[in-house]
């Protein structure tokens, strides 16, 4: 009996012993292959993990509408970065003393510029769809470009002109203002009162946009002239916005617990969601290029829109939808276009290095084809 289950198991032929053999070879080399590949972009399967935290954190802060206050939400956030920041800090052992007073006044400009971003985005979240506020946040990458020349004297060329003007129509067809759509209600007064609630809060998502993108300038400053550690930015940001927003608090008395268990439990969800999210993302930049993670991050905003239809019943329109395509498509091309031009630049250099190389000539690089990656911050 046991020889009979012997001469089953091994074949006596040998072609037949061959494809037992192979076929679990091929399986386990098409797996190998996908582990491969997925291990090769883990990064950009990070970012779009992070997305997809953030967008449960914006779902989160949408549900609390009309429970908890939007600053002190703000303030729920910032206390868990601080916490976390200060953590970090103690492990590193990184030195948090600013080195100059340069350096304390850009930190100070940071705080404050985010802090204002922050506010006016999640006020925007209470009192608008939540993917329409998203798309318009994310177009502080159209944004940057035309800050930078202002600030830091860098080009500007046409084609980021185009592509900053997509953005406003994006903006314009969201917020749909009634001198330029007209009033399709009869009451004038009516119609009035549903145009301002309704642009209000598309004003509000565009200044923590253009917020955010003069924060990016300011790390900018702090990262390339002055070479500060990214985690001491980041306990500089947790630590002073958490002051301004509990002075905001303070003055405007919103301080307020939550009766309810479930509204209790989905503000730990946005502290723990925005946690992951930033641990998420942080590992993705140390893996790959932050212009590709700045790509995928980007997928918030249909994840966002996802969430809305199937939490909150949204029934989009479809100006509403063209703007977030406009808005998306704009910041994406934003992007790309700086990849292919870092490539680019990045040939020039290889070319020109081979070339000193194989003439033994120094050259001096005079930087007029400086390119600068921008950083990515943490808007949403």
């Amino acid at each position: 009996m046991d020889e009979d289950v012997g001469m089953a198991v091994a074949p006596k032929q040998n072609g037949d012993a061959r494809k037992i053999i192979q076929a679990p070879e091929n399986s386990q080399r098409i797996t190998y292959l996908i582990c491969q590949k997925l291990y090769q972009n883990q990064g950009l399967l990070l970012a779009f993990a992070s997305a997809g935290c953030f967008a449960v954190s914006t779902v989160c802060i949408k549900a609390l509408q009309g429970v908890v206050a939007s600053n002190e939400l703000v303030f729920i956030r910032v206390i868990i970065m601080l916490l976390l920041g200060v953590i970090s800090t103690t492990y590193t052992g990184i030195d948090i003393k600013p080195q100059s007073s340069r350096e304390a006044k850009c930190h100070l400009a940071h705080a404050s510029l985010m802090t204002i971003s922050w506010c006016c985005q999640i006020y925007a979240y209470h009192n608008m769809g939540t993917a329409d506020v998203t798309a318009i946040v994310y177009s502080y990458v159209t944004f940057v470009g035309p800050l930078a020349r202002i600030i830091l004297k860098e080009t500007f060329h046409l084609i980021d002109g185009v592509f900053l003007v997509f953005t406003v129509m994006g903006v314009v067809l969201i917020a749909q203002p009634s001198f330029i759509f007209g009033d399709s209600e009869e009451n004038n007064a009516t119609a009035e009162n549903d145009s301002t609630k309704r642009i209000v809060p598309v004003l509000a998502a565009f200044t923590a946009s253009v917020a955010a993108a003069s924060a990016v300038i300011i790390v900018r400053l702090l990262g390339a002239d002055m070479d500060v550690p990214s985690l001491r930015v980041t306990n500089y940001l947790a630590f002073l916005s958490s002051i301004f927003v509990s002075i905001v608090v303070t003055a405007l008395g919103q301080w307020t617990i939550p009766d309810c268990i479930k509204s209790r439990l989905l503000c730990v969800m946005v502290g723990v969601a925005t946690f992951m999210a930033i641990m998420l993302i942080s590992r993705a930049l140390s893996l790959d290029n932050a212009l590709y993670i700045v790509l995928a991050t980007l997928s918030e905003v249909y994840i966002v829109f996802i969430f809305d239809i199937i939490f909150f019943s949204l029934q989009p329109k479809w100006l509403n939808v063209l703007g977030i395509v406009c808005i998306v498509t704009s910041s994406a091309a934003v992007t790309i276009r700086q990849i292919v031009t870092a490539k680019q630049l990045d040939k020039v250099n290889e070319n020109a290095g081979k070339q000193s190389a194989s003439q033994s000539i120094v050259t001096n690089d005079k930087g007029d084809n400086e390119f600068i990656t921008p950083e990515l911050i943490t808007v949403v």
